[in-house]
């Protein structure tokens, strides 16, 4: 299945390839960002109150600019972003963003 970020991110990048083909452009490298929930798998969207919380960090990807069709995009999308979301680099910055704050209550 597809998450509505993946279709979004297909929706988008293709959005910017045909911008760039009306202008007669070269479509320039593009990387993005996107949120990726961090929450363990059976982890619950509540608190121990009850109350809704969210678990989330970057996951990042450079946009595919050259592809056949609509199909052929949306799994490459669906490849970088399942990739993203096996790297531990959202979850080594979500720690490190909190060991800052943590030790400097200021930021």
């Amino acid at each position: 299945g597809a998450t509505l970020n993946e279709i979004f991110l297909v929706i988008l990048m293709m959005t910017i390839r045909k911008y760039y083909d009306e202008k007669d452009e070269k479509v320039p490298n593009l990387k993005a960002a996107f949120p990726m929930n961090l929450r363990r798998r059976k982890e619950s969207p509540f608190d121990k109150h009850g109350d809704p919380h969210n678990v989330w960090g970057y996951g990042f990807m450079k946009f595919h600019m050259n592809y056949r069709d609509p199909v052929d995009l949306f799994w490459k999308v669906k490849n970088s972003t399942d990739v993203a979301k096996l790297s531990p680099a959202p979850f080594v910055a979500k720690a490190m963003a909190t060991m800052m704050v943590n030790t400097n209550p200021s930021i």
